[in-house]
């Protein structure tokens, strides 16, 4: 959204191309002035760009880190259905997997839906989206919790969860 505003306002350019003199500005439009100052024109903000291919491969950085945190953050700590979860396994950047004793459930991050936790007799539950349905994933209330919400909400808002995926 952020490159699609900054690019209308830059097409716009409120009228004017800075550096330009009446000569070059008559009978043309604002990309082809654009193109003629510059010597290049202004891709599509959704095509495959070196600027997407860049914000995608820090995207996944950014996950893996809080995949990694996450992990931390849950084993020991936090249950899947009652079950006490052993493991997160990254199955790419935007999918993981929760391992509990008895089960496995893979998460598309970008599906998972609203992520706020409801407080239920001390710990933090919140019910994830999975390729299997919805699952409880509680956490004793505090600074664990809210690490694990605010990891969880991280890789949802970079995989492009909507709130209504669920």
């Amino acid at each position: 959204m952020y490159r699609v505003v900054c690019l209308a306002i830059m097409i716009s350019g409120c009228g004017k191309v800075v550096g330009a003199d009446a000569s070059e500005l008559h009978n043309t439009s604002t990309v082809e002035n654009l193109t003629a100052l510059t010597g290049s024109t202004i891709g599509n903000a959704f095509d495959e760009s070196p600027v997407a291919e860049q914000a995608d491969s820090k995207n996944a950085a950014i996950n893996k880190r809080a995949m990694v945190a996450l992990r931390q953050n849950l084993i020991g700590h936090a249950t899947l259905d009652g079950e006490p979860i052993i493991d997160l396994v990254a199955q790419g950047s935007c999918a993981s997997a929760f391992v509990t004793t008895k089960a496995r459930a893979n998460v598309d991050w970008s599906k998972v839906g609203n992520l706020a936790p409801e407080t239920i007799g001390g710990r933090d539950v919140t019910i994830i989206g999975t390729v299997d349905g919805a699952k409880k994933v509680a956490v004793p209330s505090g600074d664990i919790a809210d690490r694990v919400t605010m990891g969880m909400g991280l890789l949802a808002e970079n995989c492009g969860a909507t709130l209504d995926a669920r």
